[in-house]
């Protein structure tokens, strides 16, 4: 949109004005032979299942009561009261609270103040809150917690059997066919972070080199899309709404990134002339919906309604263009256990897309 600026006139003669317009800039597609891919590559072995296998055990547990003293694993009913020089800790206090000991759930030295307790002991205990504490009044301070025991819970481990397989509800009602589902559903996540991984990164190198004399009026059409999300994401109360707009400057490196992208991404789609692949787009739904249990339901919901459609087809046509670019830049591969890929990607905020329809 113009910016339109009147010229003084006076009455009865032609009114004037300017119009000032931004021009869409000249794309150059940056020289994809430059860029360095670093793609990891990872394999889920025997033991990866074990793991997941186990970790899937672990949320079965059950807890059973015990007379003994507790200790490390176990879970234990309790009520505290805290103090801090004898006056009562502000939100200090717990009724039948549930603590798993060795959790570090609470502050240093809490739970291993109450290891070796038994149901029916009172005492008090002394920990003190870290250095760097968020409640800055509370940082270094010691407290005291009176402490009433009245539960020590034991966890249970169901057997890995064909019982708890059909527990479980698998369709064959095996362990092993849930090794061989649990195996599935991890292949299908590795596949998808992998390629989200070097999306990202094929996203990033593009961004590095690409050379855009960038609209003012885009970035600023992104900046204030973004803080709509913001604002959206964190409830859009008044208070927010205001600091957000305020705050215009904080996302406009982001938003810069993003316009770039964009800008590159959609002028290569023009010169290659690229479309989305229905066949492609077809696999990408039948991948979707093998993990629901009526995949024909979801691959019917997606091909009956155009706007879900047109997002799967832009998600391919985003796939086909990291393809393509990846076709001519220079690729090292890297080998990196399962475990590793999925701690990154835990720790991985995906936040560039192509925008570029």
């Amino acid at each position: 949109m113009p910016r339109i600026s009147p010229k003084p006139s006076t009455q009865g003669s032609k009114f004037e004005f300017e119009a000032t317009f931004e021009v869409y800039p000249e794309i150059k597609i940056p020289d994809f032979t430059q860029l360095k891919i670093e793609k990891d590559m990872s394999e889920i072995s025997e033991s990866d299942v074990d793991d997941t296998l186990e970790a899937i055990r672990k949320q079965q547990t059950e807890w059973k009561a015990v007379e003994r003293a507790s200790q490390n694993g176990d879970q234990v009913v309790i009520d505290f009261t805290g103090y801090i020089d004898g006056k009562p800790l502000e939100r200090g206090e717990g009724k039948r609270f549930t603590l798993e000991l060795g959790s570090h759930s609470m502050i240093p030295g809490f739970e291993e103040g109450i290891v070796g307790s038994k149901a029916g002991d009172k005492f008090t205990i002394h920990p003190t809150f870290p250095n760097d504490y968020h409640a800055t009044e509370l940082a270094a301070k010691t407290v005291d917690f009176e402490i009433v025991v009245h539960q020590v819970n034991e966890a249970v481990l169901p057997e890995l059997n064909d019982a708890f397989a059909k527990k479980l509800n698998v369709k064959e009602g095996t362990l092993e066919s849930l090794r061989r589902e649990i195996r599935l559903n991890m292949e299908r996540e590795l596949k998808h972070v992998l390629k989200n991984q070097t999306k990202q990164k094929v996203m990033d190198a593009v961004i590095d080199i690409a050379e855009v004399q960038l609209p003012k009026a885009l970035v600023d059409a992104e900046i204030h899309q973004m803080q709509e999300r913001f604002t959206q994401q964190l409830g859009g109360k008044g208070d927010i709404q205001a600091l957000v707009e305020k705050g215009g400057d904080l996302f406009e490196a982001q938003a810069s990134r993003r316009v770039t992208l964009g800008l590159v991404i959609s002028e290569f789609i023009k010169q290659e002339k690229l479309t989305s692949d229905p066949e492609k787009v077809k696999a990408h739904i039948n991948e979707l919906a093998a993990a629901y249990q009526k995949p024909q339901d979801v691959v019917k919901w997606y091909y009956s309604d155009n706007k879900h459609l047109a997002e799967i087809e832009a998600l391919v046509l985003e796939d086909q263009v990291v393809d393509k670019i990846l076709e001519k830049a220079n690729i090292t591969e890297k080998k990196v256990l399962f475990k590793d890929v999925m701690q990154k990607n835990h720790g991985h905020v995906h936040d560039e897309h192509c925008n570029h329809a």
